[in-house]
């Protein structure tokens, strides 16, 4: 049987020159080919394969490049959705942004087009690996150490988002991948931060753009990650309504709680504009105070009370660690050492009969 691929489809050719034990030559091979499930082609080169995700916007394939010969993942959109054109700004605006970084903390965007039915496609990198909330399903609470290690790791990938002039928008557990983490997230692994959806030019002046693209439902974003600004559409938001975010996952993962309670992803916003966020020591009491403080530094409810820039924030957690460690290698080993001050009595009687020997 050969298989002849045309775009977006592949046609299934019977091998009518091979002999069947049933002696109807090549139409059995044809009826058997009937019932084989089409491979589709996007693109004349991307062979989709397994679908390893499902979401509001589309549907994502593995799928293997025959151009490059990897294996790569495929996010088609929702063919209701494709069709509306403020979902196709939306995914042009998400592929234009998104190719401007290039970061390893940040997932890479191969490739991104139309499908020959006006479909829509992005290609991505293939992760193995779960997402930060599988992750933090399976374990109760997630050592400082890891928790530090992924800040750092999606701070750095802001960093370089934001020196594009882009401001993410989005940042949960959901859009972080965390590769070679451990069961119990005792070791961070390499984090990658994905998903430019809803990310927009931190200043813009095309404000009726922004708002067609962001308008696909009552709530843009996750409340419970969303800085106050963000939650109230405010037109100023910049690296701090990112950091804010990081702030509510670090927290996440220290306490398993939120900083908000009141907070819910159905819109319902508490009191998140009235109180300060819940100490976060409340909840784990045993959570470093310094750390506790960078973190409730980051969830300040006005923007200039919170750190200026994510390089400003990895920077405190960096030297959070470096203060850490050296206060772990410092410590004593539990061996006891000899201290002349405080020579017991026993001791000096031992001292003074071998002296008098």
């Amino acid at each position: 049987m050969t298989a002849r691929r045309v775009r977006n489809r592949m046609i299934v050719v019977g091998d009518r020159g091979r002999a069947s034990s049933s002696g109807t030559g090549g139409r059995a091979s044809v009826r058997a080919a009937a019932f084989e499930p089409p491979t589709r082609i996007i693109a004349d080169r991307y062979e989709l394969m397994d679908e390893i995700g499902d979401g509001g916007m589309g549907v994502v394939h593995r799928a293997f490049d025959h151009v490059t010969e990897l294996h790569v993942a495929v996010k088609l959109v929702h063919a209701h959705l494709a069709r509306d054109p403020a979902v196709r700004l939306r995914m042009k605006r998400e592929a234009r942004l998104h190719r401007k970084v290039n970061h390893p903390n940040v997932v890479h965007l191969f490739d991104a087009g139309e499908t020959d039915d006006a479909g829509m496609f992005l290609v991505f990198e293939l992760l193995a690996g779960p997402t930060l909330a599988a992750c933090l399903t399976r374990t109760r609470r997630v050592p400082q150490s890891t928790v530090v290690s992924v800040g750092v790791q999606l701070l750095r990938g802001l960093e370089a988002i934001h020196a594009t002039g882009i401001v993410h928008r989005d940042v949960k557990p959901e859009n972080v991948i965390a590769l070679g983490a451990g069961d119990s997230m005792d070791v961070a692994g390499v984090v990658k931060l994905l998903d430019f959806g809803i990310a927009r030019p931190i200043e813009s002046t095309r404000q009726r753009d922004i708002a067609a693209i962001t308008q696909l439902g009552t709530t843009v974003g996750t409340p419970a990650y969303m800085a106050p600004e963000q939650v109230l559409g405010l037109p100023r938001q910049d690296e701090r309504t990112d950091i804010y975010s990081v702030g509510v996952l670090l927290y996440e993962m220290l306490s398993q709680h939120l900083p908000h309670p009141t907070v819910r992803n159905d819109g319902g916003f508490g009191h998140l504009f009235e109180r300060a966020a819940v100490p976060i020591r409340q909840y784990a009491p045993d959570v470093d105070p310094g750390l506790a403080r960078i973190i409730h530094t980051a969830l300040e409810r006005m923007p200039e009370c919170r750190f200026e820039s994510a390089m400003q924030f990895r920077q405190r957690l960096e030297s959070w660690r470096a203060g850490e460690l050296a206060a772990r290698t410092s410590r004593p080993s539990g061996r006891p050492t000899f201290d002349p001050g405080r020579t017991t009595e026993r001791g000096m009687k031992s001292v003074r009969a071998r002296s008098s020997v």
